[in-house]
């Protein structure tokens, strides 16, 4: 019987090769847990212990489903399995053999795969080791499709085909299912050190600099677009920690009532130790701030969050995609991976609802319908 997935395995590119997209990668990470060698044989173990001892199939039962096995005719074989003991909770083993190949025969699962399946099962006593493989092998390969769904959808946003709302759903999707499979995975006693490889995030390009550094220009000139921009841009949207730092200072002197121009800020950066940080110097500040770009900080504001939340989602699948591909990584680390972070997102989620909101009872202002405008041809 071939093993499923065996003849689809794609060849590594030449050394020559660019380096490969996130997608690309992605689909290597889902394709090397497709369907492995281990994981085909995992699951004849564990038919081969139920049939050898038909007792063991009440213990697995509870946390076991069909859906865990990759092999169609495997999904065949438990799902017959069942019924035939659940109709017969005291039936012998020989009796199983027998019954099964009557009514698999005809569906092509005869007497030699049924023989193979109890040859290759190495210990029959250890259905419960055995289910728990299939459990976490099927873990595996869905987290790696979801990621790779994600994957997908960033380059196709990435491209301008699409809008980061679709970004946003994939990531919570692939949350939600490492959520559900963390509550059915059985990872007792493995081990919690093995730190999965991250995803090497590039450096800001000089296009996203820019555009911190016009939104804070326009900021500081304009500091009474502050609370409107604070209702969903954080510090950690922007490119670099010195532009994260600067925002977060100049949404407290606005809170705080401290007048904001670019003296002042200059004096309170100083004070809090973040504008000599690194090669920005007094005079480079005034240098980079003391103007007044042609833009609306509201939409500015909203193109830089939704970058932001772009490559954080790349980031994360990317991370998912190193851990899938290191199978020195557990499954417990893989899910609570996901959905540690993944969680924020939903924040991110949130946030990025707000440009489009207006209130029922106002009209829409020139600045937010220009802000959706500029968002939607994005």
């Amino acid at each position: 019987m071939t093993e499923p997935g065996a003849a689809g395995r794609s060849a590594m590119p030449p050394a020559s090769s660019p380096a490969p997209d996130l997608a690309t990668l992605s689909q290597r990470a889902a394709d090397q847990v497709a369907a492995t060698w281990l994981d085909t044989r995992s699951e004849q173990a564990l038919l081969g212990a139920l049939i050898l001892k038909p007792e063991q199939l009440k213990v697995v039962k509870p946390w076991l489903r069909v859906s865990d096995f990759f092999g169609s005719h495997h999904r065949m074989i438990f799902t017959t399995i069942d019924e035939l003991i659940t109709a017969r909770p005291e039936i012998s083993s020989t009796q199983l053999a027998m019954d099964l190949h009557e009514r698999l025969a005809p569906y092509g699962i005869g007497g030699p795969y049924l023989h193979t399946l109890m040859h290759v099962c190495p210990r029959p006593d250890n259905a419960v080791a055995y289910g728990h493989m299939v459990v976490e092998a099927d873990a595996r390969r869905a987290v790696a499709r979801y990621t790779h769904r994600l994957a997908e959808t960033i380059e196709v946003v990435k491209d301008g085909r699409g809008d980061l709302s679709e970004v946003l759903d994939a990531a919570t999707n692939v949350g939600r299912i490492a959520g559900q499979l963390k509550a059915r995975t059985l990872s007792d006693g493995e081990p919690t050190s093995v730190q999965p490889a991250t995803f090497p995030v590039p450096a800001p390009s000089p296009e996203r600099i820019d555009q911190d550094d016009r939104l804070l220009t326009l900021l500081i000139n304009n500091p009474n677009d502050i609370v409107e921009v604070a209702t969903f841009l954080n510090g950690t949207d922007l490119a670099t920690p010195f532009a994260g730092q600067l925002y977060d200072l100049l949404v407290s002197m606005y809170q705080s009532g401290t007048p904001i121009d670019v003296l002042t800020v200059m004096w309170a950066g100083r004070r809090a130790q973040i504008l000599d940080a690194g090669d920005v110097s007094s005079k480079d500040f005034f240098r980079r701030f003391d103007r007044i770009p042609v833009d609306v900080s509201f939409v500015l504001a909203a193109e830089i969050q939704q970058a932001a939340t772009l490559e954080h989602a790349t980031a994360i699948a990317g991370t998912l995609t190193a851990a899938l591909a290191d199978h020195s990584v557990p499954i417990s680390q893989i899910l609570h991976l996901a959905t540690s972070q993944v969680g924020d997102l939903h924040e991110r989620q949130r946030r990025h609802g707000v440009p489009y909101q207006v209130p029922d009872d106002q009209p829409p202002t020139t600045q937010t319908r220009q802000a959706a405008s500029a968002i939607g041809d994005a």
